[in-house]
């Protein structure tokens, strides 16, 4: 789950203007693996009449063998990386949440 936060009504919706298709942008990074975001497919989460995102996204990361392999074994360092052209962000996954995801997921 991503959420994009922003407290002020008018900034929010200023900002969620700017990162429409943010969903196509959002991908796990292990050493040289790539796992892409694949989004929930309950609803569209960028608006087509305006191209505003939702402030909130639901994703899953289909991780093949040898990412789950490298996960596991703890090589390579990860991270959530959001590139969108308007907006980009990355964020360590410390040991700890590697390890709960480990047990919990794989």
């Amino acid at each position: 789950t991503v959420l994009f936060e922003v407290a002020d009504p008018d900034q929010r919706d200023k900002f969620l203007r700017t990162i429409g298709n943010v969903e196509d942008h959002i991908s796990i990074r292990l050493g040289d693996h790539v796992i892409a975001a694949r989004p929930e497919g309950d609803i569209q989460r960028t608006r087509e009449s305006d191209g505003k995102a939702s402030a909130v996204h639901f994703f899953h990361f289909d991780f093949p063998a040898e990412a789950i392999a490298a996960w596991k074994s703890g090589e390579g360092q990860a991270m959530v990386v959001i590139d969108h052209p308007a907006y980009g962000h990355a964020a360590l996954i410390g040991k700890n949440t590697r390890d709960f995801l480990s047990r919990e997921c794989f």
